[in-house]
């Protein structure tokens, strides 16, 4: 599709374009979401009574049986464990921005042309918007009543990201899928170290024992 789409003039993309559209590709649609789940399971295996009522929600639900897209609405606290697994672990931590003219905001003048970033990591984590905010506590987005740009693991605007809905369907069926039949035991050190750039990611790896799930986990 992108090697036969033209513009308005009827011309088609440069290699070079056409590349940069697999790159965003990949990396929007495939890392950011592993990313998630990585740090999904990070938290998981660091919190054992979310871990249960997660486990205790799938079973409830899914009945001994594999999700499925149509039980993706009763998976409500597996969406909160998702969602706050992102606000801690933003897979992406800043969005930068270019001021098409000037503009004030909080005092500081911003010319246009400027680069700004919002930062969900930053946000994500101001204790004027979250209660206990460096703790894991899913059930925080049972009843979600703060300001719009509080959360904004996706961005937002017109340019938030079009991929939202479909991350959010993958997340939620790969942790049921996996959780209602393992355990991860974390094997590596739970201190990590973190490299900040486009994406958030791990320095080192994220090591854990996958064991299959026994009643007591």
């Amino acid at each position: 599709m992108l090697l036969s789409a033209t513009d308005e003039d009827g011309e088609s993309m440069s290699a070079e374009l056409v590349r940069d559209e697999l790159m965003t590709f990949l990396f929007a649609g495939h890392e950011t979401t592993a990313t998630a789940l990585t740090f999904t399971w990070l938290l998981l295996s660091q919190h054992p009574e979310v871990e249960r009522t997660l486990v205790a929600e799938l079973e409830e639900v899914l009945d001994g049986e594999p999700p499925s897209f149509a039980d993706l609405p009763d998976l409500e606290y597996t969406e909160q464990v998702l969602r706050e697994a992102m606000r801690l672990y933003p897979p992406v931590p800043q969005i930068p921005r270019d001021t098409t003219e000037p503009v004030e905001l909080g005092g500081y003048g911003i010319p246009e042309g400027a680069t700004v970033a919002a930062c969900q990591w930053t946000v994500h984590r101001d204790g004027s918007l979250w209660s206990y905010p460096h703790e894991f506590r899913p059930e925080r987005f049972e009843h979600d009543d703060r300001p719009r740009f509080a959360y904004f693991p996706f961005g937002g605007g017109p340019r938030r990201c079009i991929g939202e809905q479909f991350a959010m369907v993958e997340g939620k069926l790969i942790l049921a899928t996996l959780a209602r039949r393992y355990h991860l035991e974390l094997v590596s050190d739970p201190d990590v170290d973190l490299s900040v750039s486009i994406t958030t990611r791990p320095l080192d790896p994220i090591e854990a024992r996958v064991e299959p799930r026994t009643a007591s986990q």
